[in-house]
């Protein structure tokens, strides 16, 4: 049997990440959602499609895993982010 976390908005997420790697394209745009880590000692903004929207927008990724559930990230340059699922 396998049960799944939900969201509020219905998209399956974990409490935990058993995957990860680094983020290294201009726009990662993988087949599943996936949680953003950023390695940095500083903020890092980007631009994120969260995985309920179709359209991206930017934000401000903190120190660490940060909550937003993604459906792609779009970067410039090197940026010390994760992703994980």
């Amino acid at each position: 049997m396998i049960d799944y976390i939900h969201n509020r908005d219905g998209r399956a997420t974990s409490t935990q990440v058993s995957r990860m790697d680094d983020i290294t394209e201009d726009v990662f745009t993988p087949e599943f959602y996936f949680l953003i880590k950023n390695t940095n000692d500083n903020e890092v903004t980007v631009e994120i499609r969260p995985a309920g929207q179709e359209n991206f927008i930017t934000t401000v990724l903190y120190p660490g895993w940060n909550p937003e559930l993604c459906s792609a990230v779009r970067i410039s340059g090197e940026t010390g982010l994760q992703y994980g699922y």
